[in-house]
């Protein structure tokens, strides 16, 4: 019942909000409005159900984020994720190379939508492949919101692909809701899930989560500061003022310091994993005292495909969460 009233309300608000406008309302304005509240497909039918019968109609892409140049757009993916290492990409080559796999990088129109729908509900197959193909262009488009988030681009998309084609069989042809608004929930709700269960893997307790967001907003007002990535000193004069990093101490540590414990806890913890499973942990956090290694690296590191490496780390993250 609380979810029939939220979906009422919110839809509401964008029916007035694209009344103001014209009868338009934009991807990110639904996407406002959903967000983590909606997360059934039902649910987000329902939304956009209630605007279609109020004649809205919903612009998805626009023309201004259209990767007009292929090769600017992926040099452009490129340097976003240099920015942010854990979300790396392998090289330019990888993006543009998709993007001309993929073809044409832009939606049809509106009413080029509706009358593909009309023909995928009348039986045509050609019509289901144009319309998912034309599709492809939203999570390339999508998942750079969510680069720097610990997810590869690359596998972002992917994900974004998934969920266009579960839009796809999830839908009603028949019915006056622009499939392209629906397919653009549906997949950033998966992106959303990709980047929450990459969090998640990194199992930190419920009483640290508010240190680790003041560590990450401290992180990042530095960065932005100073134009680079700031020194572990700058991080705890900022997080601690008045303090500064101590240097290491050469002296052995008493047996059940904090890291001692800790160590052994990481120790124990490995212990309790197949052999696979231990070593893709270790790598993918860096807990033999090296860098964090995404996916993609550890997959090249241990001769794995980069599924089987996704693979050993759920099945890890179950095993651990029993």
């Amino acid at each position: 019942m609380e979810k029939e009233k939220y979906i009422e309300e919110a839809g509401d608000r964008l029916i007035e909000k694209g009344a103001a406008g014209g009868n338009i309302l934009y991807r990110d304005d639904i996407l406002s409005e959903s967000g983590e509240k909606l997360t059934d497909s039902e649910d987000m039918l329902s939304l956009l159900r209630m605007i279609a019968d109020e004649g809205m109609t919903v612009v998805v892409l626009r023309d201004d984020e259209i990767p007009g140049d292929k090769k600017a757009f992926a040099k452009k993916i490129k340097n976003s994720c240099d920015e942010e290492k854990r979300a790396a990409v392998s090289g330019i080559d990888t993006v543009e190379t998709y993007l001309r796999d993929i073809g044409e990088v832009s939606l049809p129109s509106y009413e080029t939508e509706m009358k593909l729908m009309d023909d995928i509900a009348g039986g045509d197959e050609n019509a289901a492949g144009e319309l998912i193909s034309s599709g492809l262009v939203l999570p390339v488009v999508m998942s750079e919101k969510y680069i720097g988030r610990g997810v590869l681009y690359m596998d972002l998309v992917q994900e974004g692909n998934l969920a266009l084609m579960n839009a796809a069989e999830s839908f009603d042809f028949n019915s006056n809701i622009s499939f392209f608004a629906f397919a653009a929930m549906m997949i950033d709700a998966a992106l959303r899930n990709a980047v929450r269960e990459c969090d998640a893997a990194l199992n930190i307790p419920s009483g640290m989560t508010g240190d680790v967001e003041k560590i990450r907003k401290e992180y990042e007002a530095l960065k932005s500061e100073k134009g680079r990535e700031p020194t572990s000193s700058e991080m705890a004069e900022r997080l601690v003022p008045g303090k500064k990093e101590k240097k290491p101490e050469k002296k052995k540590k008493e047996p059940g310091s904090g890291d001692e414990a800790l160590s052994r806890q990481v120790q124990e913890m490995l212990a309790a994993l197949p052999e696979r499973e231990a070593r893709v942990i270790s790598l993918r956090f860096g807990l033999g005292g090296k860098p964090p290694m995404t996916c993609e690296e550890i997959a090249e590191a241990v001769s794995l495909d980069v599924g089987e490496v996704r693979l050993a780390e759920e099945n890890a993250m179950r095993i651990l969460g029993k």
